[in-house]
């Protein structure tokens, strides 16, 4: 962690395990030890010393592990929320789920053996961690990670890293788009080639058509084919993909009247170019083992073109959060269906992502 917050996070976490292990490195574990005795805000520790294991005393690597013989209904990790405004919630994940949605991932994307690719997300976040790690080998392809210090740093090694080793799937939220075309300014593009890369996925934050446009026109000079942008969809209750696109396909856009986007209502379109537009990019469809449909504040299903709630189900959705009973009764409808807490709407197939159930404010 790199503020109190985030170590804070830490140890709510570690008391709602109850009795976890902790492996970690010496300098982090006496840092988090003693912040917790001496922040005002932090209870005491609560992972005794001898139930600590520390990567420094690793000194035999090549004895190997035991094979865990799992079953798919066998909890394989659990992925807890940011926990900004409470206790972070953890999303349970079987094997089941992952590989449900590992498999329809694949699928969905054509993810070959032959492709090549190359993140900078961290491995503490589900798309990092499943959907650049885990997708990727499973897939069989060669998976080049490049740590997010160093892309924050030094942007522009990014493409120069995936025009060297002829990546052809990359990722990135909306805000590194952004952050790579601030530091390229009116650089050249030249002696990069980035032909070989088909998809780059765009998502885990609200995508902006503009600028995700500005960054395929800047570097179309070095191949980057216009289909290349994926925009997807997902979250943490559902491994973590739901929508994908089809491949190589033109990004989809839409632009609405942002004053007439209630639940309920029927989409009204404007000119791109209205002050009252609300331009939204497309996220696909369902992917395999995963369903989606839009309902309303009943939970009843609305039809196509009309704003509602996000609802999932499939083999990829958490069956709920660990030791909360309340959260994981109110994550489920009546027939089944999980709330995403996510608002949207379908057009002509695709799905938009409109917004958020509830109001929330971002400050830095």
């Amino acid at each position: 962690g790199i503020s109190d917050e985030h170590r804070r996070k830490l140890l709510r976490i570690a008391r709602q395990l109850g009795n976890p292990f902790l492996y970690t490195d010496r300098k982090s574990y006496e840092r988090i030890a003693q912040f917790s005795q001496k922040d005002a805000a932090a209870e005491p520790f609560p992972i005794p010393r001898e139930r600590v294991f520390l990567a420094d005393q690793v000194v035999d690597v090549s004895r190997a592990g035991r094979p865990r013989a799992a079953s798919p209904a066998d909890l394989a990790f659990i992925q807890f929320s940011s926990g900004s405004t409470s206790d972070p919630k953890g999303v349970q994940l079987t094997h089941g789920n992952l590989v449900a949605n590992t498999l329809g991932a694949i699928q969905a994307a054509r993810l070959r053996p032959d492709d090549v690719s190359l993140s900078w997300m961290p491995l503490t976040h589900d798309m990092g961690l499943i959907g650049l790690h885990i997708f990727m080998l499973t897939a069989g392809m060669n998976v080049l990670q490049m740590p997010t210090d160093l892309f924050v740093r030094r942007p522009l090694l990014w493409m120069q890293a995936a025009s060297r080793h002829r990546a052809s799937v990359l990722c990135s939220p909306n805000f590194g788009y952004r952050h790579y075309l601030k530091v390229l300014g009116e650089r050249a593009t030249d002696g990069l080639d980035l032909a070989r890369v088909r998809i780059i996925f765009n998502g885990a934050e609200p995508i902006s058509a503009s600028l995700a446009e500005e960054f395929l026109d800047r570097l179309a000079p070095a191949g980057l084919r216009r289909g290349a942008m994926y925009p997807v969809y997902g979250l943490a209750e559902a491994s973590v993909a739901v929508s994908f696109p089809e491949p190589l396909a033109p990004m989809r856009t839409l632009s609405l009247d942002r004053h007439r986007m209630g639940v309920g209502e029927p989409l009204q379109r404007l000119p791109r170019e209205s002050r009252d537009a609300l331009t939204l990019v497309a996220v696909g469809r369902a992917i395999p083992n995963c369903e989606l449909r839009i309902a309303g504040d009943d939970d009843a299903p609305l039809a196509e073109g009309r704003f509602g709630h996000i609802q999932i189900r499939g083999g990829n959705v958490t069956a709920g959060y660990f030791a909360n009973a309340a959260a994981t009764t109110a994550l489920k409808t009546a027939d089944g269906w999980t709330r995403t807490g996510d608002l949207g709407l379908i057009d002509d197939g695709q799905l938009y992502i409109t917004g958020r159930a509830k109001e929330i404010l971002f400050v830095n």
